[in-house]
């Protein structure tokens, strides 16, 4: 998502979409909502939340992203949690389309840097993103990734 944002956002103003934003931290939503605005004048945001709520808030959250229903509903909570609260929530929203996003309002917002394009282009964006968080990401590049892979070779040679 964070590649194509801002193309989508542009497509919102053209078409009058609404848009949510639902994930982050507190300060990351409200910057990455406030940067929506500034770099797409007209947008339309419907609201925004953070993520970081209990599960007791989770039913407010749902009544207020349907106390004002968005076109699309962006989640950035990261994988697997929002796959998750789409599976368990979906039935419950009024949004017409929920886009998964990953941790791109912290793209949106500035506290994350996008990698440059070309370190992307040569499959270097994930040592680009271990080195801006490495306590958060060793597990998954350097336990979970290699993990992935053997069980898919194990899948493959005991078909």
């Amino acid at each position: 998502m964070s590649d194509y944002i801002n193309d989508l956002a542009a497509a919102a103003v053209e078409y009058n979409l609404s848009l949510f934003l639902l994930g982050g931290t507190p300060y990351v939503v409200e910057l990455a909502a406030k940067q929506l605005k500034e770099l797409h004048p007209g947008i339309r945001l419907s609201g925004y939340h953070h993520g970081y709520y209990s599960e007791q808030e989770n039913n407010s959250v749902i009544d207020k992203i349907n106390a004002n229903p968005p076109d699309i509903l962006l989640l950035g909570m990261g994988v697997p949690k929002q796959e998750e609260w789409t599976k368990e929530n979906f039935e419950k929203l009024n949004a017409k389309i929920v886009w998964m996003g990953g941790g791109f309002l912290d793209i949106l917002s500035g506290r994350i840097k996008r990698c440059p394009q070309w370190l992307s282009k040569i499959g270097f964006e994930w040592m680009f993103r271990f080195l801006q968080e490495p306590r958060r990401l060793w597990k998954r590049y350097f336990i979970g990734n290699p993990l992935f892979v053997l069980r898919i070779l194990k899948a493959r040679l005991y078909k």
